[in-house]
């Protein structure tokens, strides 16, 4: 199975789709904020992140949400 991308550009992956992503609400920027004290590099707080969402973010095929 061949990957088909609807874009060649990132930044349409990186976009909020509210309410399922929104990176801009309060609760979230504190949270980067938390990460980027405690990273000293790029791929250290990238690491943080994924393990932080990894971990804390329920997701709608692990979890009893219906959406």
């Amino acid at each position: 199975m061949k990957l088909q991308l609807a874009s060649e550009h990132l930044e349409d992956y990186l976009k909020e789709i509210p309410p399922v992503i929104d990176f801009s609400s309060t609760a979230i920027k504190q949270e980067i904020r938390t990460i980027e004290s405690k990273a000293s590099s790029k791929k250290e707080r990238a690491i943080i992140a994924f393990e932080f969402v990894r971990d804390k973010i329920q997701h709608s095929f692990d979890t009893s949400c219906s959406f």
